[in-house]
């Protein structure tokens, strides 16, 4: 049974009636997504107390308060609560009281500032908590396959890690994607297979001498949001070479890149290129880089991977933006103009330049200005632009 519909405060009657009706007709899903414009409607009594049946149960801008007598869902093995008015100290004898959940959602739950269950949770495998902006600490006895998390840096204690598949992180607090991957919560987990994370970065990396290993670790995708003026930019995007290091059994890796640094792009007039040791990796297949403007680093590391990389079968590099707020192409069009021809050209001359004849690396981003047919049909050519155009 589901209720999707934006109910007021004064249409709490039909609510009660409605629920009654769901209770009474044993439902085993139960769908509630009301709206904030409902006041923070309070979940009644009978709900809590008269769901054994329910397997299911999605809660969207509710008021939840357990009653003294509450008993549990004990079949519930699916938990959704979002914008629900619920405290800790409810979470926790809610939790208690779920013995076969499998899956829990707490997503922008402003009143809660911790998450823990007071009992081992042993059927639970999926968790997601996203954007409890109080939440301070997650403590939790179980033994997760799946994490999703979007917020701040908060201490993340579970029983055990060991199962723990594929990780998920938006972190909304700055820090280095890369110290975080070798030093915070990553590294924790023995089996991890998928990683996912965002940042938000104006520091460089303080990696260390002797790298965690994630021997498992096959498909890493990090979405980077890159600050910093060019007088004094702390980041480095070649410090990213290390995952190669970190993760040998690597096969695909996707790097979206936002940098929103002074824009300078690279020719031979900058200098040579920094290269470092190459230590071949036999594992990695696919890389995926965009928001690729041209920078030196951005270069630096396009190249070490192309160079170590002895499986490699396919590097795709886009200078178009994928992670911009708003979408692909919220930014202005002289702003894509700019940087997306740019990071075309220069991706094509130094990075497709050195793929010699494999046709491992391509190209895109600059098409819809009709560069791109120019570019390709040429075996020999001279480029030069104004960088200020």
């Amino acid at each position: 049974m589901e209720f999707w519909c934006p109910l007021h405060n004064k249409h709490a009657g039909h609510i009660d009636t409605w629920l009654k009706f769901v209770l009474l007709s044993k439902t085993k899903e139960l769908i509630l997504h009301l709206s904030n414009s409902t006041m923070g409607y309070k979940l009644p009594f009978f709900v809590a107390s008269g769901g054994s049946y329910l397997r299911c149960l999605q809660l969207t801008s509710v008021s939840l308060k357990l009653p003294a007598d509450f008993n549990g869902f004990p079949n519930l093995k699916r938990l959704n609560m979002v914008d629900v008015t619920i405290t800790n100290e409810h979470v926790e004898c809610l939790l208690s009281k779920c013995n076969l959940l499998e899956f829990l959602e707490i997503t922008c739950c402003g009143m809660l500032t911790t998450l823990r269950s007071l009992g081992p949770l042993n059927r639970l495998k999926h968790l997601k908590v996203q954007d409890c902006i109080l939440v301070e600490l997650i403590k939790m006895n179980c033994g997760l396959i799946t994490f999703e998390y979007s917020g701040p840096i908060v201490p993340l204690q579970f029983a055990t890690t060991s199962g723990l598949r594929t990780v998920s992180v938006n972190l909304t607090s700055d820090t280095n994607a890369l110290d975080y991957i070798t030093t915070g919560f990553p590294c924790t987990m023995q089996h991890l297979e998928t990683l996912n994370l965002k940042c938000n970065q104006h520091k460089r990396a303080i990696s260390p001498v002797r790298p965690h290993k994630f021997i498992y670790l096959r498909d890493l995708r990090l979405e980077l949001n890159i600050f910093g003026a060019s007088e004094d930019r702390k980041t480095d995007v070649l410090d990213y070479a290390y995952l190669l290091d970190c993760a040998p059994s690597l096969e695909n890796l996707e790097l979206h890149m936002w940098m929103q640094c002074d824009h300078e792009i690279y020719h031979a007039g900058r200098g040579g290129l920094r290269s470092l040791p190459l230590h071949q990796h036999t594992c990695l297949k696919s890389v995926y880089m965009t928001g690729f403007f041209g920078h030196k680093d951005q270069v630096e590391l396009a190249l070490y991977i192309l160079r170590c990389s002895t499986a490699l079968k396919a590097m795709k590099i886009d200078s178009r933006v994928k992670i911009i707020p708003g979408g692909t192409y919220a930014a202005p069009a002289i702003y894509r103009r700019r940087h997306y021809l740019d990071g075309y050209m220069v991706a094509t001359v130094f990075v497709r330049g050195a793929d010699r004849n494999n046709n491992i690396v391509q190209v895109s981003g600059a098409i819809q200005y009709g560069l791109a047919r120019v570019i390709d049909g040429c075996t020999r050519f001279r480029v030069t632009w104004d960088p200020d155009f």
